[in-house]
């Protein structure tokens, strides 16, 4: 049985007063107040309110006045209750200089510092299934993840498509204390029923996982490494905010983004068919969107966590080619779509750096090769051990795949890494993915590396590398030569053992990727592909010899 408002005096102390948990936001207590009180929660809305001045900003920053009558309904200290609202963030995430609670044009000159909470909340379905505790860092733009269940936060319920507590009057909900949506609808005195609780939240990806767990880290302790040294968890946000402000301007903008990852490239789609004209403000407000966000934070936190700013350069790098052309550069590009941050200018001009353009200079040179069908798949290990041994950190059949690619990607209409690829008979994914780790694992400049690709074009072999292919795609559909060869080479080897045979000569002779032999029919797992390598190990040089004479053959 609910009790009247009246039953309780203006400013006395409620008598049954729960007990505020840490991280619980100021409105999900105060429903559970009243819950506690047989209360409905408009009663204790007119209790706190006739003994205050404005409850406006509550769940920002509460007024002094209004903290004093919460503390005198609720028992609990002033610096709780305020710990309760988004002002425990004042300093680090947030920063609520000049916001006055009496001139709500205050409002205005906050929110355009960029990435205020607005009206509503994030939540995680099986944390409210827990315990109904709506949790203060759902508001946070920068959280995206729950990490005691690993999956990310809902942003909006899928009945009424609004987002979750977003009520325009009131500073709690009809509905009270626990899991239901109780959002009001089109018609008068009615809620939202929906029970979040049975929400279905997607599992996060592992990356998205770890940088949540690294910027909670930094909120806690108040500090985080990032390029390697120690700073405080104020300037690690404003990087990585200032970063993936970039990335998502990077995202939107880009001419050609199919080297760019899933999410980036969907950004883009959807930038080119809205219709308005006007272009996004990410520094404003980043994507409404947990997972969309989740994973521009991510790629923004990948540099900044990177050792050193050369190995975040390289990272950035990656982005930074995707900077649309403009009389600006891309200095100045750069610094109209993003932050003043001290560690992203530094990391821009880091990576202006000469050695830090191989993309776009590969772009600029004449062709190495007299034709695409002169580089293959993957570059011979002699002359990867001749010319490019020793200038990257990535593994050497990696680099391999990345000197052809570069190879590729000087002759004219192959602009994209992804397109490289397709011209080697390549996926575009390989395309990009290899020469992401390679950006990563470049230890040379870019001047040191070109030399070196140019000394490599000049001793490529002028051979029909795909016309090689063919012949061993036809090898392998036919059988009668595997016979004779083992008859005469090999005695005893079993007939399964022609899909390594063919996968050999695939990668020794037509110097073709081992993920694309033509003797998978499914991409090789982990254990196939060591035991071909047990296989090839095994041949003895005049095996070899004879199979590369039935090739020719």
């Amino acid at each position: 049985m609910s009790a009247a408002p009246g039953d309780f005096a203006v400013g006395r102390r409620l008598p049954s007063r729960p007990a505020l948990p840490a991280g619980q936001a100021l409105d999900s207590y105060l429903e559970h107040l009243a819950e506690a009180n047989h209360l409905r929660p408009a009663d204790l809305s007119r209790l706190i309110t006739a003994t205050t001045d404005t409850v406006r900003f509550l769940m920002l920053t509460p007024s002094a006045r209004t903290l004093t009558a919460l503390s005198a309904v609720t028992g609990l200290p002033r610096e709780q209750l305020r710990a309760a609202t988004l002002a425990q963030y004042d300093g680090t995430v947030l920063d609520l200089t000049g916001l006055e609670h009496h001139r709500p044009a205050s409002y205005r000159a906050l929110s355009a510092k960029g990435w205020l909470p607005g009206n509503g909340t994030q939540i995680c379905p099986r944390c409210l299934r827990m315990n109904a505790t709506w949790q203060l860092r759902w508001r946070l733009p920068t959280m995206t993840v729950c990490t005691r269940h690993g999956v990310y936060l809902v942003s909006t319920c899928p009945v009424c498509t609004k987002p979750f507590r977003a009520t325009r009057h009131g500073f709690l909900r009809p509905s009270g204390h626990g899991p239901i949506c109780g959002n009001a609808l089109g018609a008068r005195g009615q809620h939202c029923p929906t029970d979040l609780a049975e929400l279905y939240a997607p599992r996060a990806d592992p990356g998205c996982l770890e940088r949540q767990t690294r910027y909670d880290v930094a909120l806690a302790e108040g500090r985080a490494t990032v390029l390697g040294e120690t700073t405080s968890a104020k300037d690690y946000h404003h990087a990585l905010r200032s970063l993936t402000t970039l990335l998502l301007h990077i995202a939107s903008a880009a001419d050609n983004p199919r080297d760019l990852p899933y999410w980036a490239r969907h950004l883009n789609r959807d930038q080119r068919r809205g219709t308005s004209s006007r272009a996004p403000r990410w520094g404003i407000a980043p994507p409404s969107e947990p997972r969309l966000r989740s994973r521009a934070l991510t790629a923004a936190d990948r540099v900044l966590a990177a050792p050193s700013t050369e190995r975040a350069a390289a990272e950035l790098a990656f982005w930074t080619d995707h900077i649309p052309r403009t009389r600006d550069g891309v200095l100045g590009w750069a610094a109209d779509h993003t932050l003043p941050d001290p560690t992203t200018t530094r990391l821009i001009m880091a990576v202006q750096a000469p050695r830090r353009r191989l993309s776009r200079a590969l772009d600029e040179i004449n062709p190495l090769t007299p034709k695409v069908m002169n580089i293959p798949q993957v570059i011979p290990e002699d002359l990867y051990l001749q010319h490019l041994s020793g200038l990257f950190t990535s593994r050497p059949e990696t680099v391999r795949t990345f000197a052809a690619l570069c190879l590729a990607r000087t002759h004219p209409n192959v602009t994209t890494w992804a397109e490289a690829a397709s011209g080697l008979g390549l996926s575009e994914e390989v395309g990009t993915q290899t020469a992401e780790a390679c950006a990563t694992g470049q230890t040379a400049d870019t001047t040191r590396v070109l030399q070196a690709l140019r000394a490599l074009g000049r001793q490529m072999p002028v051979t029909d590398y795909r016309a090689f292919e063919q012949v061993v795609r036809h090898l392998g559909r036919a059988g009668d030569w595997f016979v004779r060869w083992v008859e005469v080479f090999r005695p005893g080897t079993a007939c399964t053992s022609k899909a390594y045979t063919i996968t050999w000569l695939w990668t020794h002779v037509a110097e073709g990727h081992l993920g694309t032999s033509p003797a998978w029919v499914t991409p090789p797992t982990a254990n196939r592909r060591a035991s071909y390598r047990r296989f090839a190990a095994s041949l003895s040089e005049d095996q070899q010899r004879s199979l590369r004479e039935v090739l020719a053959s």
